[in-house]
């Protein structure tokens, strides 16, 4: 089965893309491509993006609180009954999410956090033909546009502020923004076929 994972990243018209595929899962689903909802008791749940299955690759549970498995053996299971060929799943926590730069202790472990996170999605697409889409924002206006959102819903989001000073918060985003070294991380493990 062809899989195409678009990964984010945030800021970059994600939610605009998401709810396209939404609202056409069904027009989708009769030319054979899957954009899963999530079902809960047999029930759809129309989240629109898939962050809570990226979260859960390193074992966070948020809504609907399913962990990794139960969200691909539902993903692949509905595949097989409507005889996808392709299956797209799309989430800007692929690209960041968990784990989250504000609870590591250095850049070094964020990043070897974030590699397991790609290794363990691997595990489930083995076998899979994968194909990435990335969106990315110059890396000024991506922390520009991050700054304002994280300022306007950061208590939300932490226990402890995560805005102090532009400075401070730069510092905070660097390993967000290393984009190569993000891509390389996914280029090595997932091995796109584009």
């Amino acid at each position: 089965m062809r899989v195409l994972l678009h990964i984010g990243q945030s800021k970059t018209g994600t939610s605009a893309i998401q709810a396209f595929l939404t609202l056409n899962r069904l027009s989708l689903g009769e030319a054979g491509v899957l954009y899963p909802a999530v079902k809960v008791g047999g029930m759809p749940i129309d989240l629109g993006a898939h962050n809570a299955v990226a979260d859960s690759l390193v074992g966070k549970s948020q809504f609907p609180h399913l962990n990794a498995d139960q969200y691909f053996s539902q993903f692949f299971n509905e595949a097989q009954r409507i005889d996808a060929n392709l299956l797209i799943l799309s989430a800007e926590h692929f690209f960041a999410g968990e784990p989250r730069v504000w609870t590591v202790a250095s850049h070094e472990e964020y990043f070897n956090l974030y590699r397991q996170k790609v290794e363990r999605l691997a595990t489930y697409l083995k076998g899979h033909d994968i194909s990435l889409v990335v969106y990315l924002r110059p890396q000024l206006d991506w922390l520009a546009s991050a700054v304002s959102q994280t300022v306007r819903i950061d208590r939300l989001i932490s226990d402890t502020p995560i805005y102090q000073n532009d400075r401070q918060f730069f510092e905070l985003m660097k390993p967000l923004l290393r984009y190569s070294t993000l891509l390389d991380i996914w280029n090595d493990i997932i091995k796109p076929s584009a």
